[in-house]
């Protein structure tokens, strides 16, 4: 079993895979300003997100021009920053 080829393969024991094994926990707070992956200001967040990406092909698509440019370039800029937080 693959179990048994990555116990054989790695010297691992039984023993080495215990279940009380402290796993990492993340501060997503700190760094996405959600308290946790199931908070439902993720969910507001990516309607939001959403929201902005509608409005911004509303305004620009087709209608774009030199004078227009800086300012979509700058809206534009906006959206993906917000996608990666999340």
């Amino acid at each position: 079993s693959i179990l048994a080829f990555l116990l054989l393969s790695t010297k691992m024991t039984p023993s080495a895979l215990s279940t009380d094994v402290c796993l990492p926990r993340w501060d997503l707070n700190t760094r996405f300003g959600f308290e946790s992956p199931f908070s439902d200001a993720i969910d507001k967040h990516l309607e939001e997100t959403r929201s902005m990406s509608k409005a911004f092909k509303e305004k620009y698509e087709g209608n774009l021009s030199t004078t227009s440019l800086f300012d979509a370039v700058t809206e534009y800029e906006k959206i993906p920053v917000r996608r990666a937080t999340v």
